[in-house]
């Protein structure tokens, strides 16, 4: 989940769920959630795919 976070970011100049959220919150949540922190629509087919297999959540 971290390397996608953090290609969010990059692609963003963002956090995910930076507006949504406060920083530790939005760490809080991104941890607790089963769900992805929103992926931007203007990233390539092929970017989207590698941040869908990215932020899988492995327990």
């Amino acid at each position: 989940m971290g390397v996608g976070c953090t290609v969010i970011e990059m692609a963003t100049g963002k956090p995910p769920c930076s507006q949504q959220y406060q920083e530790v919150a939005a760490l809080f949540h991104i941890g607790t959630t089963k769900s992805h922190p929103p992926i931007p629509e203007r990233l390539s087919t092929e970017a989207k795919d590698f941040l869908c297999m990215a932020l899988v959540m492995v327990h």
